[in-house]
């Protein structure tokens, strides 16, 4: 369904909220008997021959004092004080009940993920604003705020928020959908739920998940990105929005993350092609020498043991010694071994940064867009390329059009965009490169795999909507640090451009595919060239 842009109805009537009455209890009983032990076994008399009896005396009385801590825990609230939790969980649950707070959150993930689609229904009435008018409305809102609790102490409460959400078609008031949705947090003592911002901050990550779930399903189409490269032949993708994963690129359509936020073909007329990064080059992740190996060895197991071998109370310090020198003796002998020298690390990392540095991810992959997209679709094509001036790499310098073959320089500081927008381009498509990176999970000298993430996004011109955005993920196979470098960086050049072309290829075949664009009817050999 051509949803168009969706205005977000405004409403005024704050969300319900209550509580379970709470007993008052002060803490939880197994910090507070953890801590009463921990008390009574660090004491020391700073005499060394007196820290032995003293310790095996006060290691006879840890249990008893970890008994006494955890049923001083369970102590209850005076009254006075009880009430005064109450009423600072009041407060915040009022505050928390504005709907202000979950619509702000609404526009906001949906700009994150589709610019304009959704907007306030104020700003659709602006007086000259320049948006359409909106297709749809939607009616979100918080019903209930509830902190209910699920055990029989206090330390089982959990905060639960029901949201509704309503969308209606302007044109002839048909409801197009109507949902429920709902939050449950983890549990918590009642006494923490009433701190400062304690409960605002648990409700807007409660909010957040909400409004993310709600975009996702009106707006977006799958929560997958199109993976390519080597390195996804191993495993499923499992989360699109962190670090990419070692994940299996699978054929089928419901794979793909394509977010096709409208089904309306684009326009007639140029499409513009920019590209825009948040990284000018590949990062590189240097692997360790033996040195530094060997010093993260130490730092491990020191923090493996968590001081426990520095205890000043001998009982806890000579057990924890005694199992801490094997294993720091093995950890050291790894890192000696797997650790490379300093040498051998400072060659193949010049030669890895020079060959990182001679390329710009963006440009380069908007390039072989461009050119494996202009064959295949009916519209001229227009490519606009980056500054080569140093200090200006932000800028557009000039634009290259294969169907009229012109050369326009872009004036001042104007940018790709708005220079298309300014030349009557009927749609845009911006390349953006979100990473770029060499790299691997933690390790000596662990194995590293080029990893690029990139998205392709489709705006039309006249209104400035997004029609179409498409992630797409490229993963290499590993090699050592010292293959990638190897042959002046033989394999790092060539992987780069085998990354390049594949992911054009996932973002071509979106666009053509899905009929984003118009497919050509005849050959057409017109490109912005290099």
């Amino acid at each position: 369904m051509p949803l168009g842009t969706i205005a977000l109805v405004p409403d005024p009537k704050p969300a319900r909220f209550s509580y379970d009455k709470a007993k008052g209890q002060i803490a939880y009983a197994s910090d507070w008997a953890g801590a009463a032990a921990g008390n009574t076994l660090g004491k020391s008399t700073g005499e060394p021959i007196l820290d032995l009896p003293v310790g095996v005396a006060t290691f006879l009385c840890s249990p008893v004092a970890a008994a006494k801590g955890a049923i001083d825990a369970r102590k209850r609230l005076s009254p006075d004080k009880l009430a005064e939790c109450e009423t600072n969980l009041l407060n915040a649950m009022s505050e928390m009940a504005m709907q202000q707070r979950f619509h702000d959150l609404l526009i906001r993930t949906a700009n994150e993920q589709c610019q304009g689609r959704l907007v306030s229904l104020e700003k659709c009435k602006e007086t000259g604003s320049g948006r359409l008018p909106p297709e749809s409305v939607l009616e979100a809102r918080v019903e209930e705020l509830r902190l209910e609790r699920t055990g029989s102490s206090d330390t089982s409460y959990r905060l639960c928020i029901k949201t509704r959400t309503r969308l209606v078609r302007t044109a002839d008031g048909a409801l197009l959908d109507d949902h429920l949705a709902e939050y449950r947090s983890g549990t918590c003592l009642f006494a923490d739920w009433t701190l400062h911002d304690a409960f605002q901050s648990v409700a807007e990550t409660g909010y957040g998940q909400l409004a993310e779930q709600c975009v996702n399903r009106l707006l977006l189409s799958s929560e997958h990105p199109v993976l390519a490269g080597a390195g996804y032949r191993q495993a499923p993708a499992s989360n699109p929005r962190g670090a990419v994963p070692l994940a299996c690129y699978q054929a089928p359509a419901s794979s793909p993350r394509a977010q096709l936020v409208s089904l309306s073909t684009a326009d007639a007329g140029a499409l513009g092609i920019y590209s825009t990064s948040t990284v000018a080059h590949v990062v590189i992740q240097r692997p360790l020498t033996r040195d530094e190996a060997v010093s993260e060895a130490l730092s491990d197991v020191d923090y493996m043991f968590d001081g426990l071998n520095q205890h000043p109370n001998m009982l806890v310090a000579l057990p924890a010694s005694a199992a801490a020198i094997p294993v720091s003796l093995w950890k050291q002998s790894v890192a000696a071994v797997r650790g490379l020298s300093p040498k051998t690390v400072q060659e193949a990392e010049a030669i890895l940064a020079e060959a990182a540095n001679q390329t710009r991810p963006h440009e380069e992959l908007a390039f072989q867009v461009a050119q494996q997209l202009a064959p295949q679709i009916s519209q001229p094509v227009v490519l606009v390329r980056q500054s080569a001036v140093p200090g200006a790499e932000g800028e557009a310098t000039f634009i290259q059009c294969a169907a009229r073959s012109t050369l326009a320089p872009l004036a001042g500081r104007q940018t790709s965009g708005a220079y298309l927008l300014s030349q009557g381009a009927a749609t845009a498509l911006e390349i953006h490169v979100e990473s770029a990176t060499l790299a691997a999970d933690a390790g000596i000298n662990p194995k590293l795999a080029l990893c690029v993430e990139a998205r392709a996004t489709l705006f039309r011109s006249r209104a400035g909507q997004q029609l179409f955005s498409c992630p797409v993920h490229y993963r290499s196979q590993a090699r050592r640090f010292t293959e990638w470098a190897a042959r002046d960086a033989k394999l790092f050049r060539e992987e780069l451009q085998k990354c390049y072309h594949d992911l054009s290829a996932r973002m071509v075949v979106q666009l053509v595919n899905r009929g984003v664009l118009p497919p050509d009817r005849k050959a057409q050999p017109t490109f912005a060239g290099n």
